[in-house]
């Protein structure tokens, strides 16, 4: 198991928050912390998640976020230590 940061940027929409939460579970994944924040005119969400899960299924949930509409930018960092 590897610890990931995942930053999420996604439409300000009740639908989009839901599907993260639906992948998360969907890829058998440990979520450890989320910040969602309200960017510039209010559209738009950047979220902040701590995910714990197999290096493989984190890298299936960041392209996973890639191909639905409301989401416009993933990246996952590994965390060491």
């Amino acid at each position: 198991m590897v610890r990931f940061l995942v930053y999420i940027l996604l439409s300000n929409n009740p639908d989009a928050i839901a599907k993260v939460m639906l992948l998360v579970k969907q890829g058998r994944l440990t979520l450890d912390g989320a910040t969602f924040t309200t960017t510039g005119d209010g559209s738009r969400l950047s979220a902040i998640l701590t995910i714990n899960g197999p290096s493989n299924k984190a890298e299936w949930f960041t392209k996973k976020l890639k191909n639905f509409p409301y989401f416009y930018q993933a990246y996952m960092l590994p965390l060491t230590g």
